[in-house]
């Protein structure tokens, strides 16, 4: 159950700090967490994702020789799926008395024996309970804590804040985003570097890839519609402005893919950045090529491994108005 509580605080701090581990022969084979306001999936249940990963690793949906250590007692979706894949055991840490399907709200595993089997799930309550819910207090008294202070703000600030700081940027990963609409002009937010987390893009960088991103974007073949390319202020990305065609926002895609053919003509270039020199540019001796080079590498490579779905996570992801606004540096 210490792996499954290890495992519940990576669900921190966007989802409810559910943890599974799977166990086959007193070793895991399966862990996951709660990712269901961070993935927007209402099955993004750590039990579900736990089980899923299993039966991978199993090679069989049977799961009747594995016992299943879950830090909140599961609901009648996840309770449903564990008495499906016939586990042996379930293990829980604290009681959910407002879903709780093994034995709280609803028992699901009432029957005790599972006629197609001869036996059923046996069910342990609060293993490391004390654990599991101090881990669930602290979630939802921070998430008290903000509602307050949001509200709290509200009624104080006579500052109007601008749309493009409405997105948290503690769910902001390393991706491509819609960052605001408008009209025909799209603004895509190219994060490099994880918000706040420190790890920052160079100055040499940036102004490196400034200069070699901007040129090759704008020979590209969406080239005579990028408006402009440049860096953020908070050293974590870019900034793209791409007009659309018969006053049409452009294709997501189209850009996607232009981005990524710009990243790669950065990483094959042959020769010095664009513009180094003391007629081109004002601190021309700040430029380096490798670089941009090692820049363009990175974010390539976050680009080529990641699904782009060009919104932000998070939240209250899906209620960010991007026709008005998105993220800020």
């Amino acid at each position: 159950m210490e792996e499954a509580l290890r495992e519940a605080a990576l669900s921190l701090p966007c989802d409810v700090p559910v943890g599974a581990v799977v166990v086959k022969d007193g070793a895991v084979i399966a862990r996951a967490h709660n990712v269901r306001e961070a993935e927007h999936s209402p099955t993004g249940h750590a039990e579900l994702r736990a089980i899923e990963a299993a039966a991978r690793a199993a090679g069989d949906w049977r799961l009747d020789d594995c016992d299943i250590y879950v830090t909140l007692e599961p609901c009648p979706m996840c309770a449903g799926a564990i008495s499906s894949a016939r586990f042996r055991r379930l293990y829980f840490g604290a009681y959910d008395p407002e879903a709780g399907a093994a034995g709280s709200r609803f028992n699901l595993f009432a029957r005790g024996t599972d006629n197609r089997t001869g036996r059923g799930t046996e069910v342990y309550p609060l293993i490391c309970g004390t654990e599991a819910s101090a881990l669930l207090s602290r979630f939802f008294k921070e998430l008290r804590d903000k509602t307050e202070k949001g509200a709290e703000m509200e009624k104080t600030e006579k500052i109007e804040k601008i749309a493009s700081f409405t997105v948290d940027h503690r769910y902001i990963v390393p991706g491509m985003y819609i960052s605001r609409s408008d009209g025909d002009i799209t603004t895509f937010d190219l994060r490099a570097r994880v918000p706040n987390s420190g790890d920052l893009i160079s100055n040499a960088e940036i102004h490196s890839m400034e200069h070699m991103f901007a040129t090759y974007i704008r020979n590209s073949a969406i080239g005579p519609r990028v408006i402009y390319f440049g860096p953020m202020g908070c050293q974590t990305g870019y900034y793209l402005l791409v007009r659309g065609i018969d006053g049409e926002p452009p294709d997501p895609e189209e850009v996607l893919t232009a981005t990524k053919a710009t990243l790669e003509m950065i990483v094959h270039h042959q020769g010095d950045v664009f513009g180094k020199s003391e007629i081109e540019c004002g601190n021309y001796r700040n430029l380096d090529i490798d670089k941009a080079k090692a820049g363009a590498a990175y974010f390539l490579n976050v680009l080529e491994n990641t699904n782009v779905t060009f919104r932000y996570p998070g939240p209250t992801a899906d209620n960010t108005d991007i026709s008005t606004g998105g993220a800020a540096s």
